[in-house]
């Protein structure tokens, strides 16, 4: 018999990126709390734009992202 062990990452890193404008950067713990930054991410730009991006990647251990800088 197969068995497979879905596992979450220990943190989550999102990112809303916009042309000719800074990162804005946020790490998250779990699936949950991602998905309560990015509808933040959104919500705070008034207007989207062709072009913006919003983009998710697992971060493993606590190795240091740019969100911690």
């Amino acid at each position: 018999m197969v068995s497979r062990i879905k596992r979450e990452p220990d943190a989550l890193l999102l990112q809303f990126e916009r042309d000719r404008e800074p990162a804005e950067r946020k790490l998250a713990r779990g699936g949950r709390q991602a998905l309560l930054f990015a509808i933040g991410m959104l919500i705070g730009h008034t207007r989207l734009m062709a072009g913006d991006r919003l983009t998710v990647s697992a971060v493993d251990g606590e190795a240091e992202s740019p969100a911690n800088r």
